[in-house]
């Protein structure tokens, strides 16, 4: 169809022109909806035929669920578009009555282009990249951020997915906006939005907080603090929240969809502290989206719109831009009033945190280039059917860590660092250092070491506190910093841990001491450590174990408590956005100088969201990572039996009683239920006659106001909690006995160890001898650690850590058969807001890992639970769970697997749930540049041996890319690689004994660049020491996944070309490729001739040494070097030139590929000369999807460079004989 670009003249707008000109627009735009009726009908029948073809043709084949999928989400967005195609279809006729209703005079038609394009084919646009010839400047040429052309490279086996172009329009002429008819409807609704009073709401909060609560209206005081007098937690209000946005959504469609766009999680429920202040944040929303919608209707006089941001807006923390202009006022408010810091959102067991400063969602324009690629479509702006992540079950494993990158900002500048010494350190090593580089350094010297730090005095700034307690600190540290300046950095040296003998001596006094006072002293510095991107803050803890995080269980027993710390360190590094925080383990049997030169190393690493290190004796790093760990099918019988009797602590009420009640139902086995209510206590006067709930809660009321105190929630909850647990734990004990089990409960303090020995002695005198232990008991107190207390922490964590050394003090743990501990994810990943839990969840992480199993007993688990469905988890924290795709354990699911836990004795910890509860650690701000430097040697990456030229071993193409890659993800963390742009070999590194030790990579945002909330893209150089640039490229980074790529096949890719010559070997001697075992990924030859080469491919895995300081990551260079390797195995069947990679205009990423995973690489080539080569390949699997993409592929070319090449393998055979 014409484009049409209608222009109304001035002399022509008269009423009945106007008319005629309206119905022409409307006419020709119905016509259009008619023709993009008939092509989806037409696109519609092409998918569903396409799918049958697949479940015929590749039933087996293990990637057809996931095209299946896509082409599932392909017919859902056809149906979207169908449903708008009728509702514009009603809106044309609806036009077409208005324009002659009676009185009405019709409206002129605004000067612009219309342009309605069929929404399932516009067509990507195309980046034209020129050759570039070294030199090169640093990058200038903008990178587009549209994807290129989706299809593989022309040839007969793999032809590209035909596309339609996008109808064109010309350029619209600015025009001043004029408002637009109002709908009666939209109308009506504005008007009632607007008559909406703050009383209004405020009543209606009031009755939904009664509705929630179960308490009455004139009880509910808009002033009182929803949790200290009306005991409403952060997740009851979060649900009230919910409840609010449901109930005005009822009322009116516009307030639905403004606000089912936005996150419930981005708002800071913690500021929102009473009903009247949501109120507050309630009425300004409705005033904002009234005068949102004023505004596109044109209604607002003098209105602008705001310049879109550049890229230097968005280097921002937490992918936000920090323009006030953005910012809703209630966020700006909020963010005031709790001081600008990360904000605390409790979901279940897992809290993370957002800023408030919320920024809207970038909409999509109908006309924007958009990419799809036949046969799938996926719209980033539609709906789409997501499928739900499923319960799993994964195993605490080692992973190698490659030579940190360093940030040359660390120490580049003097900085305040206070270095706390529990005595038996290398404090003096550290000091010495640290002033060496110019840096200011106290020492607070505690317990045993305070005596002698004392006698050095305070010349040489040294600080002792003998007995620790939250008050000395604070002198302590408010005397440091007036005398010295704030504090930058703090390096807590924890004691070298001591050996012990027996279990019970795990726990000793002096490590309760180091980790509340580490606490204390994080919560006293929060404010030091966190002043904002010009101020970045240091909170490491170092400790001296086995270099594995606890992992190695060798060495025998030794003090358990201080490896908890990294459960603080873990949270602090999510909850402080601007503070870098680790525990690093080194290895006890280090000498000094070399602990010391290890944590100068860390200090300065460029990778700010990994905290927890570990640096074996061999100088080996490793930090903590899951592996799939299945259990048994359900039909394995648990090692549990009728015999068994196991204490529970927690287990009468909650979830742990239900996993009690189906592990009684599969073992028949005996319980100890241990609990602080007291069952057998006799009803208070006042509750006498109750039966029901509403009636005690009436009957505690009336006893409130008899004694003439003013019921509160809080107060009634108090007065009927105890009576609740007590149904709950009878409830409890019933259905063990229905279950088939036998239980019975003792009122007992967990933390009381006299309280402990004593009911158990007498309960084994019941049941019989104890078998086994289920430690589920649990507090929470989750806040920011500054708002926390003492008390706070040891509520916590006394309940987890304490309780269990009392069960170890009064039986003998070695003799048992079983002990499952109850730990949380929260411990494992670290959680902003629950510091004391995860570190009291940690602390049993690492008791699980201590060396306690003799021929086979006890099996000791801690099992570190996801979140539940059901108790905490309500439908507002559901919500918030699928937007990140994060796992809720299903109750039925959850009980299951804890009963498979007794059936596998193999893994110390478990994670259940799912792998990606850790929280994205914010973005801080790039500014104007970034630099991290490396060492470079190829002692260090042993890769290099297998890529050497001319008996000198070359960086491949691909490190450089993947070195990139790894600067962008460390520094903006939660970002992948999406896109390589512009790449250029500027001069490869040669190590050939010339070659520099240590290069940098510099990044700046990308000047070309428009970034959203969804990516980011960055211009990076690599170059040496002596300013000699290597490398440089554009890299696009984005939150999420690409839409799904497909390439229509054709041919046989089952063929096998045989060559009378190997692939890989020795290139003197006839083989047509240098590279050795790391690379060597091509299997076989399918099609070959003058235009083209496919060739059928897989790359063994490569050990995590070999890879060095190029681990795997979003870009695997060894299986992209494998893709690179097209061109020269090209030119050597193909011509009597061999070639070397000199650039590549694009890089498109699209899936994942790994290791041993079987692939095909496509390649066309594009254009030839006598010095160059340009070509495009495509790794795709048997069905088309596409992996990666790399557009104008320049090799240099010539007949020479065959005499360059040796085989990898003989160089090093050559290097090893000499």
């Amino acid at each position: 169809m014409e484009q049409i670009n209608q222009r109304v003249e001035s002399n022509d707008n008269t009423p009945l022109n106007g008319v005629l000109q309206a119905q022409q627009v409307m006419s020709q735009l119905h016509q259009q909806f008619q023709t993009n009726q008939k092509e989806y009908i037409q696109l519609l029948d092409s998918l569903l035929n396409k799918q049958y073809a697949l479940l015929e043709n590749f039933r087996d084949h293990h990637n057809l669920p996931t095209i299946l999928a896509s082409l599932g989400q392909s017919v859902q967005l056809l149906d979207k578009n169908l449903e708008l195609y009728h509702s514009n279809h009603e809106r044309y006729f609806s036009t077409q009555q208005s324009l002659f209703q009676p009185g009405q005079a019709p409206m002129p038609v605004a000067p612009r282009a219309l342009n309605t394009p069929v929404q399932a084919y516009p067509q990507a646009a195309v980046v034209s990249v020129s050759p570039v010839a070294a030199p090169v400047h640093p990058v200038a040429a903008p990178v587009s951020l549209s994807a290129p052309r989706p299809s593989v490279p022309e040839m007969p086996a793999v032809a590209k997915a035909p596309s339609a172009p996008a109808p064109s329009a010309p350029a619209p002429q600015a025009a001043k906006p004029t408002a637009s008819p109002m709908s009666p409807d939209v109308e009506a609704q504005l008007s009632r939005f607007a008559s909406i009073t703050e009383a209004e709401i405020t009543a209606r909060l009031v009755t939904i907080v009664s509705d929630r609560t179960g308490y009455p209206q004139d009880m509910i005081d808009a002033n009182m603090d929803l949790e200290a007098d009306l005991g409403i937690d952060s997740i009851k209000r979060l649900e009230i929240f919910g409840a609010m946005f449901d109930a005005f959504s009822a009322d009116a469609g516009i307030y639905h969809d403004a606000s089912k766009n936005k996150d419930l999680e981005t708002f800071d429920i913690e500021a929102l502290s009473n009903v009247h202040k949501m109120s507050l944040f309630f009425k300004e929303m409705i005033d904002e989206i009234i005068a949102d919608i004023r505004r596109k209707q044109g209604l607002d006089e003098g209105g602008e719109t705001p310049d879109s941001a550049s890229s230097k807006d968005f280097f921002t923390e937490d992918n936000q831009r920090e323009s006030e202009a953005e910012l809703p006022a209630d966020a700006l408010r909020a963010s005031e009033d709790i001081g600008g810091d990360a904000k605390l959102r409790t979901l279940g067991f897992v809290t993370s945190t957002v800023d408030v400063a919320e920024v809207e969602s970038a909409k999509k324009s109908s006309t924007e280039s958009q990419q799809y690629v036949a046969p799938a479509v996926q719209s980033a702006t539609e709906e789409t059917v997501s499928v739900k992540p499923h319960t799993q079950r994964f195993s605490v494993t080692s992973q190698p860590l490659p030579t940190p990158d360093c940030d040359t900002q660390t120490f580049a500048v003097k900085r305040h660092w206070l270095i706390v010494d529990e005595g038996k350190t290398f404090i003096d090593d550290v000091t010495k250092q640290l002033t060496q580089r110019g840096q200011t350094v106290s020492v607070l010297a505690l317990h045993s070491a305070a005596a002698k730090n004392k006698k050095q005095g305070k010349t040489q700034h040294v600080y002792s506190l003998a007995h620790p307690n939250e008050a000395t600190l604070d002198t302590a540290i408010t005397e440091i910093e007036q005398a010295r300046g704030a504090l930058d950095g703090v390096i807590w040296l924890q004691a070298t841990r001591e050996k012990v003998k027996k279990v019970t001596d795990v726990f000793s006094a002096n490590g309760y001491r180091s980790l509340e006072t580490a606490f204390l002293l994080a919560k006293r510095l929060q404010e030091s450590l966190n002043r904002g991107e010009q101020h970045p803050g240091w909170f490491f803890v170092v400790t001296r174990g086995d270099g594995q995080l606890s992992l190695s269980r060798a060495g025998g027993l030794s003090a358990m408590l201080p490896a908890g710390i990294s459960g603080l360190t873990k949270s602090l590094n999510i909850e402080w956005k601007t503070a870098f925080c680790r525990t690093l383990d080194i290895d006890a049997g280090l000498k000094n100088g070399e602990a010391v030169s290890i944590l100068l190393e860390e200090l300065q690493d460029a990778r700010r969201d990994l905290a927890e290190v570990g640096c074996s004796a061999q100088g080996e790093r490793m930090t903590l990572a899951l592996s799939a760990a299945p259990t048994a099918n359900e039909e394995t019988p648990p090692d549990v039996s009728e015999r068994d009797v196991l204490v529970v602590t927690g287990g009468a009420r909650g979830i742990t009683a239900k996993c009690v009640i189906e592990l009684a139902q599969r073992s028949q086995a005996h319980f100890i239920l241990l609990g602080r209510t007291d069952i057998d206590a006799p009803l208070p006067a006042w509750a006498q006659g109750t039966a029901t709930v509403a009636e005690r809660k009436a009957a505690a009321i009336a006893q409130l106001q008899s004694e003439g105190v003013q019921p509160t929630p809080v107060k009634i909850d108090a007065m009927l909690s105890g009576l609740l647990h007590s149904d709950e734990i009878n409830a409890t004990l019933h259905q063990i006995a229905q279950a088939g089990g036998e239980a019975i409960y003792r009122h007992c303090d967990i933390t009381d160890a006299q309280q402990v020995a004593a009911v158990l002695n007498e309960a084994q005198q019941v049941v019989g001898p104890i078998t086994g232990i289920i430690h589920g008991a649990g507090n929470l107190a989750d806040k920011r650690i500054e708002k926390k207390t003492l008390g706070d922490l040891r509520s916590v964590f006394d309940v987890k850590v304490r309780g269990l050394e009392n069960l170890c003090r009064a039986l003998d743990i070695t003799g048992l058969r079983h002990v499952m501990l109850f730990s949380s994810v929260s411990g494992f990943f670290g959680n902003a807001g629950q510091t004391d839990y995860a570190m009291a969840n940690e602390t049993l992480n690492k008791f699980a890992w201590l060396p306690l199993q003799a021929e086979g007993q006890p099996t000791v688990r801690a099992i570190n639970w996801g979140p539940w469905d059901g108790g905490m988890v309500n439908d507002t924290l559901k919500r918030a769970y699928d937007t990140h795709n994060m796992v809720i354990i299903p109750l039925e699911t959850g009980t299951e697997l804890f009963v498979r836990e007794f059936t596998d004795a193999a893994h110390p910890q478990v994670i259940i749930g799912g792998d990606n509860y850790r929280a994205k650690r914010r973005l801080t701000a790039l500014a104007e540049g970034y630099e991290a430097t490396r060492l470079l040697q190829p002692q260090n990456n042993p890769f290099l041996q297998h890529h050497v030229i001319n008996d000198n071993p070359v960086l491949p193409a691909t490190a450089a890319i993947a070195w990139m890659t790894r600067v962008c993800e460390e520094r903006f963390p939660g970002y992948q690689l999406r896109r390589v742009s512009h790449f250029t070999v500027l001069k490869g590194i040669v190590f050939d004994g010339s070659e520099a030790e240590r290069y940098r990579v510099s990044m700046t945002p990308h000047a070309g660049d428009r970034p959203d909330d969804d990516h980011l893209a960055v211009d990076l150089i690599i170059s040496s020491q002596q300013e000699m640039k290597h490398y440089q490229a554009t890299l696009l980074l984005a939150l999420q996944g690409r839409e799904a790529q497909f390439a229509e096949l054709h041919g046989d890719l089952d063929v096998a070309i045989p060559l009378a010559v190997p692939f890989y070997g020795d290139m003197t001697q006839g083989a047509q490729l240098f590279h050795g075992n790391a690379f060597r990924g091509i299997q076989q030859v399918v099609h070959i001739d003058e235009q083209s080469l496919i060739l059928k491919c897989r790359l063994p895995s490569l050990a995590a040494r070999e890879q060095g300081q190029f681990p795997a990551n979003s870009f695997n260079l060894f299986i992209n070097d494998v893709g690179l390797q097209l061109p020269l195995l090209w030119l050597m069947q193909q011509s009597d030139k061999a070639g070397l990679p000199a650039a590549i205009g694009a890089i498109e990423q699209y899936s994942p590929l790994d290791f041993d995973q079987t692939f095909y690489a496509s390649m066309r080539i594009t254009s030839q000369t006598a010095t160059l080569l340009l070509a495009d390949i495509t790794l795709h699997d048997k069905l088309g999807n596409v992996y990666s993409r790399f557009e104008k592929v320049k090799f240099t070319v010539s007949t020479t460079l065959r005499s360059l090449f040796t085989c990898a393998d003989a160089a090093l055979e050559k290097k090893e004989h000499r």
